[in-house]
């Protein structure tokens, strides 16, 4: 009668353990379904954030508008840079990830309205002349290609947008290999355009 009763319990105590464990798988899973999900909507936000970038400076670069319409575009573009920027240095609050990001958006965001870069060169407001010159336009088509580039490895012809299994490791290496740059770096490449 002991060993029939210590065999219940032992039998109760293996459910309830099989429940805890089931219990915790299920939030496991739980958990890493929501932290995908978040992943998806992050990189979506991103991919298009960069595509709204690029649209805007294709419309500086190629149709070269003056005045009112060239400060209304670069307010524009200001927006789109800060927002990405705004996006990349947020990521780690909201997810758990292996995503490091860059501040090339803000540096990009930087030479819009003038930047003195100490040793280097001092540029001044782009909109400040009511057009675009040769050297404004080569800074604009360098920070174009670098996140053509950077979206560019981002897409997937199959889905005809972001990559749908893009890991945060892979989004770290195509950022780092394509948008880890600095003011002076962005400046003298775009040096070698004109």
């Amino acid at each position: 009668m002991l060993k029939a009763k210590s065999s219940k319990l032992m039998f109760l105590f293996i459910i309830i353990l099989l429940l805890i464990i089931g219990f915790m798988l299920g939030q496991n899973y739980q958990t890493a379904k929501e932290q995908s999900q978040k992943r998806e909507v992050f990189i979506n936000h991103l991919y298009f954030s960069m595509g709204d970038m690029i649209h805007t400076l294709n419309i500086l670069i190629e149709q070269n508008p003056s005045n009112e319409k060239l400060e209304e575009h670069i307010s524009n573009l200001h927006q789109h840079l800060l927002y990405g920027d705004a996006l990349v240095q947020s990521a780690h609050l909201f997810l758990e990830n292996e995503f490091y990001g860059t501040s090339f958006f803000k540096y990009s965001a930087h030479f819009l309205y003038g930047i003195n870069m100490q040793g280097v060169a001092e540029i001044p407001p782009f909109a400040e002349n009511n057009k675009l010159d040769e050297e404004e336009r080569a800074i604009l088509k360098t920070i174009k290609d670098s996140i053509e580039t950077a979206q560019l490895k981002m897409h997937s012809e199959e889905t005809g947008q972001e990559k749908p299994n893009l890991t945060f490791k892979q989004l770290s290496d195509i950022f780092y290999t394509d948008l880890v740059r600095f003011h002076d770096e962005i400046y003298r490449d775009a040096q070698k355009l004109y």
